[in-house]
């Protein structure tokens, strides 16, 4: 196996897929790295690069161990792969309880940490509603989903519906109240590759890397210039190849973006009205506020992921409000008139380069 190796991802979504990762695509401009590792997995991309020099034989094995953990995340964790520990889950009737691995434990647990600090705002639950809307391994629908068949899906969806827990051998297992619960975790899947990816590198003292899975980046270190990585947001027009809007410079610090542009369906007659993939638990509807996309900037790829997923459902005004009291590194980027304004909170702003 080397670092082209496709996972074992469903990849007869591929249109999908690329709008997905499009959505999430952001610039990383500092391009004077050594060694470079990339590969496909979760219906998407994923790169690393080092700046440090490995001979065939080092590069190889590195490049396999990155692959494997890939791999072994997407075995437990991928709602597109029928055989992962999540799928046999989403399958499984409501008396069942599911012993979990240690990657879908980890994910569970940090979903309630995230569900608890956004007001349920990020729900993995959703999975009933996003396929009702055409976003699942389906495909689109021909047709807007009825009211009916929504309340029918809104009705297995809640974070409370699941429950995490141990067993007698005190292994971490996954049990639902209801038939119907289903978890997708695509919110923070990403993220969470990114954050064990990172940790395989420190544990081989490499200090100098910056990586990307989505569109997601995780730094650490400088850049080859002894610098902060800098990193380009693209501006949020649909269907373009949009440009870099701002650059932020990061150390140590992970980026997620999160937005209406890329992945969504105009509405039959009105194509200047469009559904969104970025569903709202509470309704049970495509977000309909003005934000167009939400960056977040934090240690953790993970915490970056699922919070700029959280606060584009927030919104402009709920979603700033908890960000600026939680002390979190967002930027809000809404529609208005023929452009766009961008609303920071203080720590976004310390990383903008002037």
């Amino acid at each position: 196996m080397n670092a082209s190796s496709k996972s074992k991802e469903t990849y007869s979504y591929s249109g999908l897929f690329f709008l997905l990762f499009m959505f999430w695509v952001v610039y990383v401009l500092d391009e004077k790295s050594r060694s470079e590792f990339q590969g496909e997995a979760m219906g998407t991309t994923w790169r690393v690069v080092i700046n440090q020099d490995f001979n065939s034989d080092e590069k190889e094995k590195l490049s396999n161990e990155i692959i494997t953990l890939i791999e072994e995340i997407e075995a437990e964790a991928s709602h597109w792969r029928e055989d992962s520990t999540l799928s046999q889950f989403n399958r499984a009737p409501q008396s069942t309880v599911v012993e979990l691995g240690p990657h879908l434990a980890n994910l569970l647990e940090a979903a309630n940490r995230l569900n608890s600090e956004t007001k349920g705002a990020l729900d993995i639950t959703l999975f009933p509603l996003i396929k009702v809307w055409g976003f699942g391994p389906e495909g689109r629908h021909k047709n807007v989903p009825t009211k009916e068949s929504i309340q029918a899906a809104i009705k297995n969806v809640g974070h409370e519906k699941i429950n995490l827990s141990r067993s007698s051998n005190r292994k971490k297992t996954l049990s639902k109240t209801d038939n119907g619960i289903q978890i997708d975790l695509s919110s923070i899947g990403k993220g969470y590759a990114l954050d064990r990816i990172g940790e395989l590198l420190k544990k081989q003292n490499l200090s100098s890397w910056y990586l990307e899975f989505g569109g997601e980046i995780k730094t650490r270190g400088l850049n080859s210039e002894e610098q902060p990585w800098r990193v380009g947001l693209e501006e949020p027009i649909r269907d373009q190849v949009n440009q870099v809007r701002k650059i932020i410079e990061l150390h140590n610090l992970s980026v997620a973006t999160s937005g209406d542009y890329r992945n969504y369906f105009p509405k039959p007659g009105r194509e200047n009205v469009v559904y969104s993939h970025i569903l709202d638990p509470r309704t049970g509807k495509p977000v309909t506020h003005t934000i167009s996309s939400v960056s977040v900037v934090h240690e953790s790829a993970l915490i970056a992921d699922g919070l700029a997923t959280a606060l584009m459902v927030l919104g402009p005004d709920e979603g700033y409000q908890l960000a600026t009291e939680k002390g979190w590194a967002a930027t809000f980027v809404s529609r208005e008139n023929e452009g766009f304004v961008e609303r920071s909170t203080p720590l976004f702003k310390d990383l903008v380069l002037n």
